[in-house]
């Protein structure tokens, strides 16, 4: 198993195991004929069984680099005219170590998205979205000396037409 060194992205460094262990779990529930609310959630224990990172570093127990332990999304959806439909959702991620020695932590998030489609044919759609719709500031990833962060506030229109 080969992973990217933290501290050099030039090197790739051996892991002798890595294992994990979780619970993944899905609701969905139409509670009006208009309306649908969804939820999903992972709960995860990933861990380095064996490994010492190429500058000396044990590793070994320790959660592996960019696997957040818990997940979860919510979705809630609205068919409000017939070809109509509008939905909102929270995205929730949560911390994630960002070096083999787990001393650097990249903090949890949570945005919300929207949309609304219209399908003025059976075969197409026309839908606007917007994503990260409090303009919320988060890190998706990152290093010990850099973050990438996350989408701002950003408006997407989409088109589909199904042949």
């Amino acid at each position: 198993l080969l992973a990217r060194s933290s501290a050099s992205s030039t090197v790739t460094e051996q892991i002798g195991q890595q294992s994990s262990r979780g619970l993944e779990a899905t609701f969905s529930l139409a509670f009006h004929p208009d309306w649908r609310l969804s939820a999903n959630a992972a709960v995860l224990d990933a861990r380095y069984d064996r490994f010492i990172t190429t500058s000396g570093i044990t590793a070994t127990g320790n959660t592996p680099i960019g696997v957040p332990e818990q997940v979860g999304n919510m979705w809630l959806t609205w068919m409000f005219a017939p070809q109509w439909k509008t939905w909102a959702g929270v995205q929730y991620v949560g911390p994630m170590f960002v070096n083999e020695a787990n001393t650097i932590q990249r903090p949890d998030y949570v945005v919300v998205n929207g949309g609304i489609q219209w399908s003025p044919t059976p075969a197409s759609t026309v839908a606007p979205r917007v994503y990260n719709l409090f303009n919320e500031t988060y890190a998706v990833a990152g290093g010990t000396t850099q973050w990438v962060l996350g989408q701002p506030l950003t408006a997407e229109l989409s088109a589909s037409v199904r042949f």
